[in-house]
């Protein structure tokens, strides 16, 4: 039975990775032919895949333990276009519940597509991140604890709209932008862009949001390492649920540096105005919104560091929110076989009608260890510690969750696609 699991979703990552290499081909092609050039197929890039079977053990106080297994794989996509570069990321399965309270979804779904243009003096790029969850995603691209993805060939997991974390809520997550970059000099860039969000509760256990924003700022290089630049946004947050809607204007500066050929950082500020169509419920404010981060690689590993500051939706729990986020990654090799990856994160979510804090922790760790060439064995731990002063929803995440997984996976040779 495991074994025709594992075929069909082997079957199903290869039928969607060649559906979208073909999709990616027709893109090209059109893009050729609208400037003049010969319609040819530019089918060149790589593409790999990852197949998953693990065991986990859930514990949570006041909650009976629950035993699942996860049949999962992660698949990657990367043409080698420099003037039409796309990258394509998946992450996803099926979760079976073996001992235990039961959930009310099993399937869980992670995409990310993005394609950019490059010209002499601009470049444009559009992507678009949607997910399909059974729960708030956690750790790995795929946002669920010990699918294997943490030390895969996927990506990290990105941003969400979900600072509080919710669990027996099938919900929809989707993030879609574009990006324009205009040289106006050699040394100074105008940036224009915008971005849609759309999250959905499909069992009724949340508040579904929307969220569309502009954007505009100028980027100046001072020297070969030293960049300011300066950006405003404006943002609108709708509670369809409830027909109300808030507005944020943003302005901030920003300072980034490149210090070497491995280590950068950056970091934005400025003043965040939000108002809304009732002030009664949501009372007009100014707050202070920040970003930062910082880039290593070492000779031994690669460490990231991320901080943020600013509003957010709400997580579908609170009518918008003041949400401050920490979140690092560390990734190890030892070896030729052993891989360590390390992951956590603090958010401090803060209700915009005054009515209490939530703070979650996230904590990841896995140990990979390759078996010949093609397979490997992994052992994965993830914790989960939520509490609120806020009035929240039944389906909130209260208390400490541990999750401890064992799990196989099986990655075949890299596609490698030629003109």
């Amino acid at each position: 039975m495991l074994y025709l699991k594992v075929a069909r979703l082997k079957a199903i990552l290869e039928f969607v990775a060649i559906l979208l290499v073909v999709r990616t081909s027709a893109n090209a092609q059109v893009a050729q032919a609208a400037v003049g050039g010969p319609l040819t197929v530019p089918l060149s890039g790589t593409l790999h895949y990852d197949v998953h079977y693990s065991i986990s053990d859930w514990h949570q106080a006041g909650r009976e333990n629950q035993t699942t297994s996860t049949v999962s794989g992660d698949a990657g996509y990367a043409n080698t276009s420099e003037r039409l570069p796309f990258n394509m990321n998946y992450g996803g399965g099926y979760n079976t519940v073996l001992a235990g309270p039961s959930e009310p979804g099993s399937f869980f779904q992670h995409l990310s597509l993005s394609q950019a243009i490059f010209g002499r003096k601009w470049n444009a790029s559009a992507s678009d991140d949607v997910g399909y969850y059974y729960q708030s995603p956690t750790t790995g691209f795929s946002g669920v604890p010990g699918t294997g993805d943490l030390n895969g060939s996927a990506p990290p997991s990105t941003p969400t709209n979900q600072s509080i974390l919710s669990q027996n809520s099938r919900n929809v997550d989707n993030i879609a932008s574009v990006n324009l970059a205009r040289k106006l000099d050699f040394a100074t860039t105008f940036t224009l862009g915008g971005t849609a969000t759309q999250l959905r509760f499909l069992d009724g256990n949340g508040l579904d949001t929307d969220t569309v924003s502009a954007n505009a700022g100028l980027m100046r290089r001072l020297t070969a390492r030293n960049t300011i630049g300066l950006q405003y946004s404006y943002s609108v947050y709708t509670f369809t649920d409830l027909n109300l809607s808030s507005h944020v204007n943003t302005a901030q500066g920003s300072f980034s540096r490149q210090w070497g050929p491995h280590l950068s950082t950056s970091v934005s500020a400025g003043p965040q105005w939000i108002s809304s169509s009732d002030n009664g419920i949501i009372p007009a404010s100014t707050r202070v919104a920040v970003s930062a981060s910082l880039n290593d690689v070492f000779k031994f590993g690669r460490a990231t560091l991320n901080y943020s500051q600013g509003m957010n939706g709400g997580s579908g729990l609170l009518i918008g929110a003041e949400a401050d986020v920490v979140s690092g990654q560390f990734s190890r090799q030892f070896g030729r076989r052993v891989d360590v990856t390390m992951t956590g994160s603090y958010m401090r979510t803060s209700g915009l009608q005054n009515n209490g804090v939530t703070n979650t922790e996230l904590g990841g760790a896995q140990v990979t260890r390759r078996l010949g060439r093609y397979f490997s064995v992994y052992a994965a731990y993830t914790g989960i510690s939520q509490s609120s002063t806020s009035a929240l929803s039944p389906n909130a995440i209260g208390g400490l969750i541990q999750v401890f997984t064992g799990g196989i996976g099986f990655t075949p040779r890299e596609f490698q696609f030629r003109k």
